[in-house]
């Protein structure tokens, strides 16, 4: 299983957005999460914010998924079909994604899970 974080720099505005995203995405847009993720091949997705000094916070988006390949899920996740869900979170989530320009792949320091003793 591999795991991803991705970190995003918002604004306070961008905050107040994301937070607005989440409560609904959670709410009544939960099974069109559900339906993407596992048609394309990820099994948990968390997204945390951690304030900064400026009233602002890191967006941080976490996915644990099958297999070792980010690219092919990244490429999968792009490739999905448009559908309601996609329709309604697709620019929501990337107006906010692309708010803080280009952002390189994170490094992993280390991973452990309890299957790894």
């Amino acid at each position: 299983m591999g795991m991803n974080t991705v970190a995003v720099a918002l604004d306070a505005e961008q905050v107040r957005k994301m937070r607005a995203l989440a409560a609904e995405l959670v709410g009544e847009r939960r099974e069109g999460l559900a339906e993407r993720a596992r048609a394309v091949g990820y099994r948990r997705e968390s997204m945390h914010l951690q304030p900064t000094g400026d009233g602002g916070a890191l967006l941080l988006v976490h996915l644990e998924y099958e297999g070792d390949d980010i690219e092919g899920l990244r490429g999968r996740i792009a490739e999905y079909p448009e559908n309601d869900f996609t329709r309604w979170f697709n620019p929501r989530f990337l107006e906010l994604w692309m708010s803080s320009g280009e952002r390189p792949q994170s490094e992993l320091l280390f991973e452990w899970g309890h299957d790894d003793d």
